[in-house]
């Protein structure tokens, strides 16, 4: 099969190999390390899995991604250690993070933008137009709600894309 045509994503879960999808096939030898875990094909997308790296640092420069710099691990006694000398760079050119949520990070950005926190600490805003208590700031998804199923941060993402669209535009075409 030819690769080559096809967008490609790749996943790392930091969880135990048990927990890894059904199904999939192993890639050729000539494959990089990386990619030669599970692979699951849907016409023309391509997503490999691996349970067994450690994201270490985005690699960049000019403000554009090039790639993520990553070491195997290996798991003993429910921790994850690194192995020595398994250092690469995976080349990627956007990088999107889905991990575990103990509720919005204070430090940093929140304390800059001076938003309103509700009472879970998650960031307040309204369940309709998602507005902040800073005009021109957001939230939804986790952030607002706090950790739940990643069908309502779809949603409620697509519900802020379009309020968001609609105080920039005055008006908006997209689906509420």
């Amino acid at each position: 099969m030819d690769y080559a045509d096809y967008l490609e994503a790749f996943l790392s879960c930091r969880g135990h190999s048990e927990s890894a999808p059904d199904g999939g096939f192993s890639l050729p030898g000539d494959k990089p390390h990386y990619a030669r875990d599970k692979v699951v094909d849907y016409k023309h997308f391509r997503l490999d899995i691996s349970l067994d790296l450690d994201a270490k640092r985005v690699a960049g420069s000019d403000g554009q991604v090039t790639g993520l710099e990553c070491v195997r691990v290996e798991w003993r006694d429910r921790e994850m250690v690194e192995i020595p000398g398994t250092a690469f760079t995976m080349p990627a050119d956007l990088i999107l993070l889905a991990m575990g949520f103990l509720g919005p990070r204070r430090q940093g950005l929140l304390e800059q933008a001076g938003v309103e926190l509700d009472q879970r600490s998650n960031v307040r805003a309204d369940t309709f137009s998602y507005t902040t208590s800073r005009r021109g700031v957001f939230a939804c998804g986790d952030m607002r709600r706090g950790q739940s199923l990643i069908v309502w941060a779809i949603r409620e993402g697509r519900q802020c894309a379009r309020a968001v669209d609609e105080m920039l535009m005055g008006v908006s075409e997209l689906p509420r």
